[in-house]
């Protein structure tokens, strides 16, 4: 479905995906600034993953719903 390695948080101790990111909507430009050429994606959405809602489902008696939107992120590297 588009996704890449999602973000992760530490929950109870344990390294846990908290977003997945889909990045069928997003767009990619090649920006250059002080010499070095970078890589921006905007658009990215980004939706909650399963193992997360449900951990924090349980933990505090919620109700987030599997694969729920988040909201959107932009993403920025330098390259080499």
């Amino acid at each position: 479905m588009g996704t890449t390695a999602g973000w992760t948080g530490l929950i109870n101790g344990t390294r846990t995906p908290i977003l997945d990111e889909f990045l069928n909507t997003s767009t990619t430009t090649f920006p250059k600034s002080h010499g070095q050429r970078f890589v921006k994606i905007t658009g990215v959405a980004l939706e909650y993953d399963d193992a997360f809602t449900s951990a924090f489902n349980t933990a505090f008696g919620t109700s987030l719903v599997n694969g729920e939107p988040f909201g959107t992120a932009t993403l920025v590297a330098r390259l080499k």
